[in-house]
């Protein structure tokens, strides 16, 4: 489902249709630094509507930008406070890896993974 990161009701009215989700799932989504934060906030919002059971996000990203990048996980960690848990390299497809992918688990700032 496509969903406009900066639009509150919008993650509202997702919210309240389908109020209980196992996973999120994201790609590509640190490409601009400044759709970063709008990004990190919502997924932040879904993170932490669903205690119970607790939500884990999975992002697939290619790392285009080192500052970027470094700087997604920052608001991840620091100012949103999620943990975060990166595949390991070796566990990636042989044929699609590269040292420049990234495949994480976050998980709420209330949850210990």
């Amino acid at each position: 489902m496509m969903l406009d990161w900066a639009d509150m009701q919008q993650r509202k009215d997702v919210r309240e249709a389908r109020p209980h989700y196992d996973y999120i799932l994201a790609s590509d989504c640190a490409y601009y630094h400044h759709l970063s934060e709008l990004f990190v906030s919502c997924l932040s919002f879904f993170l932490q509507s669903q205690l119970s059971p607790p939500i884990c996000a999975i992002l697939a990203m290619e790392e285009h930008n080192q500052h970027v990048y470094e700087s997604f996980l920052c608001l991840l960690t620091e100012k949103y406070g999620h943990a975060i848990k990166e595949v390991p390299f070796d566990l990636l497809h042989p044929t699609y890896r590269s040292r420049k992918i990234h495949v994480l688990y976050v998980y709420p700032s209330n949850v210990s993974s």
